[in-house]
């Protein structure tokens, strides 16, 4: 189990790298941060996986980051984090502004906070972000940097975050209702954190990498919400339940 957790660890960041998907970075970083707590810090880690399998995995790691940092693309992937957001919040919103996948977000989201102010407790409805953004652009609510064509034609569009998508589509009501899917899991993990060693580990896991990936992405529009974390979330706790029984 050790070792097809590291394999698996050690895959994951690769992938994160080579994606170049900067909320994989921010993933990948926090993820690793909570894997050594739940473990009981980085010293306690280091020393259920031995010496020497840190070390491989350490100067393997190191070997993929130096290989990227020779790539142009992924260098200006680094650089374009800071300026982008830069660029946005310097720009002229009264004017036509260059599309930056940052500053198209950014744009989204202040849609979202206004469609969330129109309609506070149900929202607009699921698939409408698009036809609510594009009256807002006609009003001179927002950028046309965000106008979409193919929502007035009918075609569904979402905003680029789980959170702010609940708030504009669904109100507070959908809002708290997310919430709680993607926290409650971890509320029974930690209550059966005694019952299990690892089980509940996992699960802390999983739900950590949803909540992290709706940042600036919308990980359920395509059906990872059923294949992904509920399929996994029942196993884990499945998991959590056996252990529990053959505890009493």
């Amino acid at each position: 189990m050790r070792m097809l957790c590291v394999s698996g660890a050690l895959l994951a960041a690769v992938g994160a790298l080579v994606s170049v998907t900067r909320n994989a970075w921010l993933s990948l970083i926090l993820l690793y941060m909570l894997v050594f707590i739940l473990q009981g810090g980085a010293a306690k880690a280091f020393k259920t996986i031995g010496m020497k399998r840190a070390v491989v995995i350490g100067i393997s790691l190191i070997t993929v980051l130096y290989f990227l940092s020779g790539i142009d693309y992924v260098n200006a992937r680094f650089a374009r984090i800071i300026q982008e957001p830069i660029a946005y919040f310097n720009a002229d919103r009264n004017e036509p502004i260059e599309f930056t996948s940052i500053g198209f977000r950014l744009e989204q989201w202040r849609g979202a906070i206004y469609a969330f102010e129109e309609k506070p407790v149900f929202g607009h409805g699921v698939g409408n972000t698009g036809i609510v953004h594009n009256r807002y652009v006609k009003e001179g609510k927002l950028n046309e940097v965000i106008y979409q064509e193919s929502a007035d034609r009918g075609n569904p569009t979402h905003t680029h975050s789980v959170y702010f998508s609940y708030l504009g589509d669904k109100g507070i009501v959908g809002f708290v209702l997310i919430m709680l899917m993607l926290f409650y899991p971890i509320y029974i993990a930690l209550r059966l954190r005694r019952h299990s060693e690892n089980a509940w580990k996992f699960q802390v896991l999983l739900s950590s990498s949803f909540i992290l990936a709706s940042l600036t992405e919308h990980p359920f529009v395509r059906n990872n919400w059923t294949s992904v974390f509920i399929v996994c979330s029942v196993v884990f706790f499945v998991w959590m339940i056996k252990a529990d029984e053959n505890m009493a």
